[in-house]
């Protein structure tokens, strides 16, 4: 156990838990002072790991590479579904529609390039497709220069907006 005493509040650093130690409190919550925190609270064991389940995809991308899942739209109003996790650090993630033209392909971005740590949580989100055509998704490491990435990645393509990948 060890106390840290800072701007004059004691914290009660315990088991990977910070605790502020209240004047009149005997318990905070579940946990009272001087007991161990015990296990179900700790938030490496709340992680959910995606990485474990059976019906997922796995993409290792390499430093300065990125990675595109195409998936074909064959009616309107369909909605892309998609969970996907790290086991470390961040990705881009990025959504792209491709339209043919008579000068080849069009590229329309749909959801711009930002940067997601899933290394804690799966991120979750879904698109309404609006438009029959070539919808992509990328995952991109271009900004790591050291580390490769290890990406899992749960898509599909519904009617419905569902947004729960274990009913089906």
């Amino acid at each position: 156990m060890f106390l840290l005493i800072l701007h004059g509040c004691m914290l009660h650093l315990n088991q990977y838990f910070l605790l502020p130690l209240l004047k009149n409190s005997e318990s905070m919550g579940q946990i009272k002072r001087g007991e161990l925190i015990p296990k179900r609270y700790y938030l490496q064991n709340r992680k959910k790991k995606l990485y474990l389940e059976s019906d997922v995809e796995k993409l290792t991308l390499m430093p300065f590479s990125k990675q595109e899942i195409s998936f074909e739209v064959k009616e309107k109003n369909s909605y892309l579904e998609w969970e996907f996790q790290t086991k470390n650090k961040d990705i881009d993630f990025i959504l792209l529609f491709r339209r043919e033209t008579s000068k080849g392909f069009e590229i329309e971005e749909l959801i711009p390039k930002q940067r997601i740590d899933t290394s804690y949580e799966p991120e979750k989100g879904f698109f309404k497709c609006e438009k029959i055509g070539n919808y992509t998704i990328v995952f991109d490491n271009s900004n790591s220069w050291l580390h490769f990435k290890e990406v899992y990645y749960k898509v599909r393509i519904t009617n419905e907006r569902n947004y729960d990948f274990n009913a089906s």
